[in-house]
């Protein structure tokens, strides 16, 4: 049996961690981006069917007539009810009813009063599978997009995901792609990056909170476990591995036996090559909506079971909940993640591409609770005895868990009965569960000691929750009073030298790569084979065609100055040689002011600042004051730390080395990295029409959506003739890069190149001068991702790769774990 405390102990204790990673997500004004995400997405899929059959009015008939799969017609019809809920849709018979307004999104508030109280001529549910429909014609699904990157630039994964989704959507819906299917299995190229789905449960911001709040459960529970035998943990449906790679920091080898499971057999192949560095993982398949001992499992073998954003998937929820306690030994703990809103499941995943069957719904609301609280499971069906257990966090905030002790019958799943909110008005025919769903089913399914997030203000109210369960024990034992000490020493380089006159230093919080820090080998635009043959001929390097820019007198060497070498940015921002002087290697970072040298006067100590710094990215930083400017109030730190070195770069090209002018075309070869995309947003500004090329189909609709006016296949032989075409011949003024060989005769006979990230972007004038756009609104942070500190090598793979979207930002925050040290 299981010695673990019930789940109100370890929320008590949990409470001010808890606490702290709330208040970071309400920093970060998340829950206003889940509102504003919603109204885009529906956008951008009202578009799409538009797409898909553009006559008007149709029926699901005519939809499938027009090539939709029959398979496909639940997920068309949910979404059919969504954009009908939100004004995007109407049927023939509602023709003369006036539409609902489109414009401006609602705020968090309104969406959930308006689905939770429908106008009175609405009915709250009816079947339209039957109807006539006519869409609404949307506003500008890009224009959205690029307001909500603009507002929001952290979620550029979850933004990119259902961009790129939804351009394919028609041939997704046609079967010409398949998201959930292996390329292999296709025959077509995979319309989704797996990378790309790799990284948004890796640190994106949604899955970067639950993640974070599973941590500090997960902590709770090691410091609670007996050190004389292991902590058995089964992970359900782990698929690729983003909550697996937030635990695992936190687990100690001698004394935990890990499981990853997942039904997809390549799933497990994958997690077992990137975290072959742990001993002590095992991978196996398993299948929720199967006998687990058929399946090769022992019946109450583990001590913990995690199952994130995998239980919906189950096609009968009490039955797969059934196996789930099955597997746990008395006492042990189910730690959940699980979505509530159809339209996080809309965009990136694959839930709605997968058959379920038809159920009645079970609906049995709770009490809600106040804000900023955990509320508890707090009815009585079905149990014997309950207490309630409340901690209170140094903010007063309380955390509350029902200790409830379950005598439930598990016969229910032979019922057939599904939980699926079939006809549900607020998730109409979806596999999810409304929040107050949740503790009543567990509970039938013989959990107990429930806890959940609150349905308050608190981070992400009915988008998602975070749920602890137990099985309960056969006899109750005596708990610990209190976890037993364990050392929570953190690595952190720390600067004890006093700054000198001129400079400050700086506690980073967030910091980006140095322009000069990876190189990829195998990259044509990096590689240090034939650099020689691009210099000096039509075959060679354009700078040499009629350049006014003077940019091939800065070029240099392979060898000599650093400084003059070059910093082969272009395929990703980060992208070149990590040769030579440190001192000359320039990253952008983010942080407070901790000390100043004499005769700084333009910021001082306690001040937030973003700016540039020699060497490379630590969390305590000395560089010259004057490259240091304060934060705008409403920014966060890893917002500001992507303005300085990218927009400087791209200022540096355009402006000064390039004067691109406007109605010119610039070459933009660049992929969709921070220096890619802050080229791009210089260059429309200027008036120039940019034709962009990048590596993968995720890059290039990002690209797109961010104003390219065309986007190539920079893999392509054949692109750099389709740039002859799309210019009558012409070719482009200006070429932005740097480009492979083959790629010159893109150049227009009298055109410029200028190499990214070549110049010093340093010089204090110019510092001056770009970044007075940040306090005026002018200069505005790029889109980009955020990896903690202790995943560095996490973000240095995705460089290397070639597929980062934005700019790769590390953030330097204790919730995250120790900061490593690197050589």
């Amino acid at each position: 049996m299981c010695e673990l405390p019930m789940p109100g102990v370890i929320l008590a204790r949990a409470g001010q961690e808890l606490e702290r990673i709330r208040a970071a997500w309400r920093t970060g004004r998340h829950d206003a981006f889940l509102a504003e995400a919603r109204h885009a997405l529906l956008h951008r899929y009202a578009d799409a069917l538009a797409r898909l059959l553009p006559s008007a009015p149709f029926t699901m008939d005519d939809l499938i007539t027009a090539g939709l799969l029959p398979r496909h017609r639940r997920f068309t019809t949910t979404l059919l009810d969504l954009l009908h809920e939100h004004g995007l849709a109407h049927l023939s018979d509602e023709e003369q009813r006036p539409p609902r307004p489109t414009t401006p999104p609602p705020s968090h508030d309104q969406w959930h009063h308006e689905a939770a109280h429908p106008r009175p001529d609405e009915p709250r549910h009816r079947s339209r599978s039957t109807g006539r429909w006519r869409l609404t014609v949307p506003a500008d699904p890009d224009e959205l997009t690029r307001t909500l990157l603009l507002r929001h630039p952290a979620h550029l994964t979850e933004t990119a995901l259902t961009t790129s989704l939804t351009r394919r959507l028609p041939a997704l819906l046609r079967g010409e792609h398949n998201p959930a299917a292996p390329p292999a299995h296709q025959g077509s190229p995979e319309p989704i990056d797996n990378k790309l789905l790799q990284h948004l449960y890796d640190v994106a911001p949604v899955c970067r909170f639950t993640n974070r709040t599973a941590a500090a459960l997960l902590s709770q529970i090691i410091a609670a476990w007996p050190g004389d035998r292991p902590l058995r943990v089964l992970e359900i449906g782990a698929g690729t591995g983003g909550t697996t790679a937030a635990l695992l920091p936190l687990l100690f080898a001698h004394l935990t036996r890990y499981t990853f499971t997942d039904p997809c057999l390549a799933a497990c192949a994958a997690a077992s090559r990137r975290f072959s560095g742990h001993d002590f993982l095992d991978y196996r398949p398993l299948d929720l909506d199967a006998d687990p001992v058929t399946q090769g499992f022992t019946s109450g073998a583990h001590d913990l079971v995690i199952a994130a954003n995998a239980l919906h998937t189950a096609r009968d929820l009490p039955a797969a909940l059934d196996r789930v306690r099955s597997l746990l030994t008395p006492g042990g703990h189910l730690l959940a993640v699980e979505t509530h809103d159809p339209c996080l499941l809309l965009g990136p995943l694959t839930t709605f591409f997968r058959p379920t069957p038809t159920s009645t719904v079970h609906s049995s609301p709770t009490p809600t609770s106040p804000a900023h609280t955990w509320t508890a499971d707090t009815s009585t069906a079905h149990t014997s005895t309950a207490h309630t257990s409340t901690a209170h966090t140094s903010n007063g905030h309380a955390w509350a868990a029902d200790t409830s002790t379950a005598h439930t019958s598990a016969g229910h799943a032979s019922t057939g009965r599904a939980w699926a909110a079939e006809n549900d008005p607020l998730r109409p025919r979806t596999p999810l569960l409304r929040r107050e769903q949740w503790p009543p089913l567990l509970r039938e399914c013989g959990f107990t000691d429930i806890a959940q997030t609150g349905p308050d203000t608190a981070p992400g109210r009915d988008a998602f929750s975070i749920l602890l369960a137990a099985r309960p024990r056969a006899h109750a034992r005596p708990l610990r009073t209190a976890p037993p000490s364990r050392s929570t020493q953190r690595s952190r380089f720390v600067i004890h030298e006093p700054p000198g006159p001129g400079m400050a230093a700086v506690e980073i919080r967030a910091a980006t790569f140095p322009l000069t820090w990876v190189e990829r080998p195998d990259d044509p635009r990096t590689s240090r084979t034939g650099a020689s043959s691009q210099h000096g001929s039509r075959t060679g390097d354009p700078s040499q065609h009629g350049s006014r820019t003077g940019a091939s007198s800065q070029r240099g060497s392979r060898t000599g100055d650093p400084s003059q070498r070059g910093s082969r940015t272009g395929a990703s921002s980060q992208r070149g040689s990590r040769t030579g002087d440190p001192s000359t290697w320039r990253w952008g970072g983010a942080g407070v002011v901790t000390a100043i040298g004499e005769g700084v006067t333009g910021v001082r100590p306690g001040e937030r600042v973003t700016g540039l710094a020699p060497g490379t990215p630590t969390s305590h930083a000395l560089t010259w004051a004057r490259l240091l400017t304060p934060i705008p109030a409403g920014m966060t730190d890893a917002e500001a730390a992507t303005v300085p070195l990218a927009h400087l770069h791209a200022h540096l090209a355009l402006t000064v080395q390039a004067k691109l002018s406007p109605d010119e075309t610039l070459l933009l070869h660049a992929d969709a990295t921070g220096l890619g995309l802050a080229t791009l947003r210089h260059a429309l500004q200027c008036g120039a029409r940019v034709i962009a090329a990048a590596r993968t189909p995720a890059q290039r609709d990002l690209l797109l959506t961010l104003g390219a006016w065309r986007t190539l296949d920079a893999q392509d032989p054949r692109a750099p003739r389709r740039v002859l075409e799309l210019t009558d011949g012409r070719g482009a003024e200006v070429v932005a890069g740097p480009v492979p060989p083959g790629w010159e005769r893109a150049l227009a006979g009298e055109g410029r190149y200028v190499r990214l990230g070549l110049a010093d972007p340093s010089e204090p004038g110019l510092f001056a001068e770009v970044m007075a756009g940040l306090a005026k609104g002018r200069v505005l942070p790029l889109p980009f991702s955020a990896f903690p500190a202790a995943r560095v090598q996490d973000a240095l793979a995705l460089i290397r790769e070639g597929r980062q979207l934005g700019e790769i930002v590390l953030c330097f925050d204790p919730m995250d774990g120790p900061v490593p040290v690197c050589h």
